[in-house]
């Protein structure tokens, strides 16, 4: 990311579970230290291999978790299971902040994502209520 203007540094994370909620977990691929930020983000790295050969154009046309803004830049779907997993990751480890990072062979495109605790809030819900009616009474009945 440094050769792209970024100045960061990434360390290694492995799995990260809620203290207080120990059923939510998340697997960032880093923690991200921005000396321009006042906290650490996390890291999540995507290569497709359908994108694998493609140009920033091509990948345009295709099925992705990507929209392009009007600055042609990518940027994550919001309605895409990646954004989820992306705040879900930033809530477990506390972070204000997440890169969304997707290459190819001939691209990169990096978007810095920012936490959205309502968005957070709702996500919660739906996963709790998953865990509590239908994880835990399957687990019940074996």
């Amino acid at each position: 990311m440094n050769s792209y203007g970024h100045n960061v540094s990434v360390q290694h994370c492995g799995l990260v579970v809620d203290a207080v909620c120990p059923w939510l977990g998340a697997t960032p691929d880093g923690l991200v230290y921005d000396p321009e930020e006042l906290s650490y983000g996390v890291l999540a790295v995507k290569c497709p291999h359908s994108l694998k050969d493609s140009e920033p154009e091509e990948a345009k046309k295709r099925k992705f978790s990507l929209v392009f803004g009007e600055n042609g830049e990518p940027q994550l779907d919001r309605d895409h299971e990646y954004y989820a997993q992306v705040l879900g990751q930033m809530a477990l480890t506390g972070c204000l902040w997440g890169d969304f990072v997707v290459c190819s062979e001939k691209w990169i495109g990096i978007e810095r994502i920012w936490f959205d605790r309502n968005e957070w809030e709702d996500m919660r819900k739906k996963l709790d209520a998953f865990f509590f009616e239908q994880m835990l009474p399957h687990l019940a009945r074996r």
